[in-house]
């Protein structure tokens, strides 16, 4: 899937997957819905010197496109519970307690190699342009 180059100039780009670091991603997703791009979720992740770490249980998923319900629709929709659920996992989570749980983050940690963790961590988000006449007739 191609990204527009707003979304990927803040994309850490390191892994198969982009992720953006987490006070990014509120304005990636704006760009999303402006571009017509539904986040279908995404999971935390620890990244950079430390490894990646991901914390699949800290997932910010939308429900899928209703029957009849426009992509516009579903955009805005899909891309508001995304947030919503991302918002809410940022305010209840302590995530320097969840790096504590990783062994190679601790080690990072002991070893000076970072200070912070929490400067290494990233929303991976998974987006959907709209389906084209051809993808929605495929079995």
């Amino acid at each position: 899937m191609k990204f527009p180059e707003s979304m990927l100039a803040s994309a850490d780009r390191s892994s198969s997957e982009a992720a953006w670091a987490i006070p990014q991603f509120p304005k990636v997703l704006d760009t999303a819905t402006e571009n017509r791009l539904a986040c279908t979720g995404g999971q935390f992740q620890f990244r950079g010197p430390i490894g990646t770490a991901e914390m699949d249980w800290l997932n910010a998923d939308s429900m899928q496109q209703l029957p009849h319900e426009k992509w516009d629709q579903f955009v805005e929709r899909a891309n508001r519970e995304v947030r919503i659920a991302f918002d809410k996992i940022c305010s209840a989570t302590d995530f320097g307690a969840e790096a504590a749980k990783w062994g190679h983050i601790r080690e990072a940690i002991e070893s000076g190699k970072i200070t912070d963790p929490t400067e290494h961590l990233y929303f991976v988000a998974y987006f959907s342009p709209e389906p084209t006449k051809a993808q929605e007739v495929s079995p």
